[in-house]
């Protein structure tokens, strides 16, 4: 739903339309002060070219838009649950290139 990011949208529902939560505290704030533009949650896996760009459905429990000093980060993750992650990323970012646009719509949203 960012059209700043070219993400694919998180598999997990709570995070809308969005590959995490501090992507969508970016686009609803339009904030530069954070340095970070994606989440410790955040697959980081690139959509295919094609894909269409989801709707903007807020996350469940989206972060706070008072500012980037208060903001916490997604609930934070250890580096080895987020490198597991990144590695599961791959069969879903390969798969949504197979099925095409018509049938990506779904699996591979940009976010």
């Amino acid at each position: 739903a960012n059209p700043k990011c070219w993400f694919l949208v998180h598999p997990k529902e709570i995070f809308g339309g969005y590959c995490c939560k501090k992507c969508h505290w970016r686009h609803m704030s339009a904030s530069t002060k954070s340095k970070k533009h994606h989440g410790l949650q955040c697959l980081q896996c690139e959509a295919p070219e094609n894909a269409p760009r989801a709707p903007a459905v807020a996350p469940a429990e989206p972060l706070k838009l008072t500012g980037a000093e208060g903001m916490a980060e997604d609930d934070g993750m250890p580096s080895e649950i987020q490198a597991t992650q990144n590695d599961n990323c791959k069969g879903t970012a390969s798969a949504a290139a197979e099925a095409g646009a018509a049938g990506a719509a779904a699996a591979a949203t940009a976010a």
